[in-house]
């Protein structure tokens, strides 16, 4: 591990990053018992992803139509 403060041992990082690991692993275990399963509705405000197709031969309208529409924005 590259260190570059003086007075910091590996010793005391290693100790830091188990400390660490475990103050992690501590609040995982919490969110896990509170949020044990997944919501049965998402929210109105949540992101949608859309998908859709296209035909082939309109891609190249699309394309256009965006770079006129970034354009004039």
């Amino acid at each position: 591990m590259d260190i570059k403060i003086n007075g910091i041992t590996e010793e005391i990082m290693s100790v830091a990053l188990e400390q660490a690991l475990a103050g992690r692993m501590h609040i995982l275990n919490i969110m896990q018992t509170a949020i044990s399963t997944p919501k049965t509705e998402i929210s109105a405000f949540a992101p949608r992803i859309i998908t859709f197709k296209i035909k082939q031969d309109k891609i190249k309208d699309v394309i256009v139509r965006a770079e006129q529409l970034l354009r004039v924005n």
